[in-house]
């Protein structure tokens, strides 16, 4: 890993382009980026400091990043005799880790959360020492993953054959 400071022109935009899940778990973009407005900040997370925020936060943080329905799911099995309904959010406590896609506008990100960007070259690796590490933690319910946001509030998606219907 390796910090550096953004310039102006270190600029890309992502677009609308959002990845596949599953590919991404198993093939995440390499470098990963993590923005830090100060440089012991950015200079702690390559030494092994990492601060993970804890998803309920996000529901009530008090700048433009605040989101009400931050880790809500949404299930409906119509095609059942009874049909069922749920809505909430897990029990499980998670812990969230954010990172950037390399293509990502880089400006914006930088005004939003400092110009100080590591690289994260081996994501992978990365996720490795932290499971090491998670895994001996009392709260540990299952290994850690990588996952990309999906920006999909209210949008109906594929069936999924994890979910088995009541």
């Amino acid at each position: 890993m390796q910090v550096s400071k953004a310039s102006p022109s270190s600029a890309h935009n992502l677009g609308n382009t959002t990845p596949d899940p599953e590919v991404f778990t198993l093939n995440p973009p390499n470098p990963l980026l993590r923005f830090f407005k100060k440089v012991d900040h950015a200079r702690s997370f390559i030494g092994g400091e990492i601060r993970f925020g804890l998803l309920d936060i996000y529901k009530t943080i008090e700048d433009g990043r605040r989101d009400a329905m931050e880790g809500v799911a949404k299930f409906s099995w119509s095609g059942l005799p009874n049909p069922a309904h749920y809505e909430g959010s897990s029990l499980n406590i998670r812990f969230i880790l954010c990172t950037s896609h390399p293509e990502a506008e880089r400006s914006v990100l930088t005004e939003r959360f400092g110009s100080y960007i590591v690289r994260i070259n081996e994501p992978i690796a990365l996720l490795d020492r932290i499971n090491v590490a998670w895994c001996e933690h009392p709260w540990a319910s299952g290994p850690c993953g990588i996952a990309p946001v999906v920006y999909n509030k209210g949008e109906l998606l594929e069936r999924n054959p994890c979910l088995v219907p009541p």
